[in-house]
């Protein structure tokens, strides 16, 4: 290429021609931003309960159900946007579109319009991780791709401790300054809303000025995709029990980011910055080694012959995940229960990892993007769906007096049952040949 044209492109493209890492980076601090504006209701509970009458049951809606139900009706709907449209421009109207509502969640003042907001939350986070990993594909060489791959999916688990670190630092500060007359007439809860919504919409701009779309590398030929579903029909049972085993070890990972807070809080006396930093540190940890740990030995005695790996390993890991799950909240000592946390996040979050590389190993090539997309749905969408709700529900069923160290016990129980069996299906399903 001459260096005149080297120059046009330079200037035309500001950040995605010369440093691709850079463009890299500011999606990493999207996906981080994402993160701490879906989780940051977890550490507003008290405040929102005592000042909007709210239950645990709406608020178990509002933190999971209602995000899950918009983030997975739109999610397949804006993957296929950024297929086929303008990337930057779809993140940047889907940054700005949750900033906004994060902003504005905090001028609610009944549940509906949180309901409302917390599905505008929804639909544009939805169209973030799709347009990100499409992005990734064109702007890297194929050597690159995995890293930066990797940079991105690692994103979320530090976004999410930075929301419990950082965001129970803010709860606990902007309480303080409210108590002493500061707010300008404003309560906690909206003032912490304000402050994470509206670096995501600067962010969301600056990403929107400076990046301009790439061009698209040449996938594979469209044609192979009908063999490729052919192919996938005679193991179309295998993949949906392993989509249902990896999803179910979600729902307890999501119910603690929603309710794990307030038990440490409520039983166990601590501040909710004190709640924040705990969650945030044991819990990313345990979330990020097991993502990039517990795949390991699956895959090497898959790719040494030992098919069944792909199922009863995952099995074993599962059932010390639930173990770990189901006594920690019973515990009398914090420590326990956060090391119970930790057990728990490394096996359940390292086996949906698992189904992921699984996935990506049997599929075929010219489908194994979609199939990807998929499992990263369904995962979300039944621990989200799920998890926050089922404790709210289950823990104000039990007595007068709300027992989320029950609730979250017995639903680990369950869903890791839920969990060895749809293993065990999919390991009968496994020999099977596709075709």
């Amino acid at each position: 290429m001459a260096q005149g044209q080297q120059t046009t492109s330079a200037q035309a493209m500001p950040l995605q021609a010369r440093d691709p890492w850079g463009v890299l980076a500011i999606m990493a601090l999207l996906i981080i931003m994402s993160m701490i504006d879906r989780l940051i209701l977890a550490l507003l509970v008290r405040p929102l309960k005592a000042d909007l009458d709210l239950s645990d049951v709406q608020l178990g809606l509002l933190f999971g159900t209602a995000f899950a139900v918009f983030y997975g009706m739109m999610g397949l709907p804006l993957a296929r946007i950024a297929d086929r449209y303008n990337r930057i421009r779809l993140i940047t109207l889907a940054v700005t579109l949750w900033s906004i509502c994060t902003i504005l969640s905090g001028f609610a003042n009944a549940f509906w319009q949180l309901l409302l907001l917390r599905a505008g939350l929804a639909i544009g986070e939805a169209a973030l991780f799709p347009a990100v990993h499409s992005l990734i594909y064109d702007l890297f060489r194929v050597q690159r791709r995995p890293l930066a791959a990797s940079i991105a999916t690692a994103a979320a688990p530090l976004g999410g401790a930075l929301a419990f670190i950082a965001g129970g630092a803010l709860v606990d500060s902007m309480s303080v300054w409210v108590d002493q007359g500061g707010g300008g007439g404003f309560r906690t809860w909206q003032i912490v809303f304000f402050a994470v919504g509206i670096p995501s919409l600067m962010l969301g701009l600056i990403f929107g000025g400076v990046v301009r779309e790439p061009a698209r590398v040449a996938r594979a030929d469209e044609e192979h995709k009908v063999g490729a579903l052919e192919a996938l029909r005679g193991r179309r049972m295998m993949f949906l029990w392993l989509l249902l085993a990896g999803g179910i070890c979600q729902v307890v990972p999501y119910a603690y980011q929603a309710w794990a807070p307030t038990l440490l809080t409520e039983k166990y006396g601590l501040s909710m910055s004190q709640a924040g930093i705990s969650l945030g540190l044991v819990g990313a940890l345990g979330a990020v080694l097991g993502t990039f740990l517990v795949p390991l030995p699956v895959m090497r005695l898959y790719d040494r012959g030992t098919t069944s790996a792909l199922t009863r390993l995952p099995m074993l890991i599962v059932a010390v995940g639930t173990v770990s799950f189901a006594l920690g909240p019973l515990s009398s000592s914090v420590s326990m229960l956060l090391a119970a946390y930790f057990l728990g996040a490394f096996a359940l979050m390292g086996t949906n990892a698992t189904v992921f590389v699984s996935m990506q190993r049997l599929a075929p090539d010219s489908v194994r993007a979609t199939l990807v997309a998929g499992t990263l749905l369904v995962s979300s969408s039944l621990g989200l769906g799920l998890g926050p709700i089922t404790v709210a529900y289950l823990a104000n069923a039990i007595g007068p007096i709300p027992r989320f160290d029950i609730a979250m016990s017995a639903l680990a129980v369950v869903t890791g049952i839920g969990s060895l069996v749809f293993f065990w299906l999919a390991g009968r399903r496994l020999a099977i040949p596709a075709g």
